[in-house]
């Protein structure tokens, strides 16, 4: 849904390798993300405590695997969440502030949030793999299938996947499955093709498939 000034709507936005959401607070519990996450308050400050300290902010950075709690009781919140392998710039708060007034555009949103600086090399192995796992979705795409068509052992497969993308590959396969059934979703087909198409069980249909953006309670990292 578009958003505009109705602060009781919410528009949720994907790309390969972010996420937003724009509306109000998701009265959230104290919990921990699997991506870093950029908090905007569109029209108000906000209330965000870590590790037993408060803020109160207009804007934040979350970094990945950091338990928080965002309390916020009036208007509407920005919630950006992104792969990335090392730790982004601060976004420019009045710019993307300025970009939120009135109907926000999708296609600019990741400027004034993440800069104009070029993307980190990946190693062209984890490029690859990436590509793998964003071009078949729906296929099993095991780590293990994956690190021997690249000449890998697994378990340097995985971590060189987490240093290169800043998550893990579990959690990279299931956003590739996301973003797949979203696009399903936004051609027209009901949420059950949608979930077929991007590889998850039938009963996905009448479930919630967990996300990279929420992870409650925090994981043992």
């Amino acid at each position: 849904m578009g958003t505009g000034a109705n602060h009781r709507t919410a528009a949720i936005w994907l790309w390969p390798e972010f996420v937003a959401y724009l509306g109000p607070s998701l009265h959230l519990d104290a919990h921990a993300t699997a991506v870093n996450c950029h908090a905007v308050g569109v029209d108000s400050l906000f209330d965000l405590f870590i590790d037993d300290r408060h803020r109160r902010v207009r804007s934040a950075l979350i970094p990945a695997r950091t338990a928080h709690r965002v309390i916020a009781s009036t208007g509407r919140m920005l919630f950006f969440y992104h792969f990335s392998a090392d730790r982004p710039a601060y976004p420019d708060e009045a710019a993307v502030l300025a970009h939120l007034t009135g109907t926000p555009d999708p296609r600019t949103l990741c400027r004034p949030i993440l800069g104009d600086r070029p993307a980190a090399p990946r190693d062209p192995r984890i490029a690859r793999a990436v590509e793998m796992l964003t071009h078949a979705p729906e296929a099993p795409n095991s780590a293990a299938e994956i690190a021997a068509a690249l000449h890998l052992s697994r378990s340097y497969f995985l971590h060189l996947f987490t240093v290169h993308t800043g998550t893990s590959f579990r959690r990279y396969r299931l956003w590739a499955r996301l973003i797949r059934a979203g696009r399903s979703l936004a051609a027209g087909h009901e949420l059950t093709r949608a979930a077929a198409d991007a590889g998850f069980a039938p009963r996905a249909a009448s479930a919630t498939p967990s996300t990279p953006c929420s992870v409650s309670p925090p994981p043992p990292y």
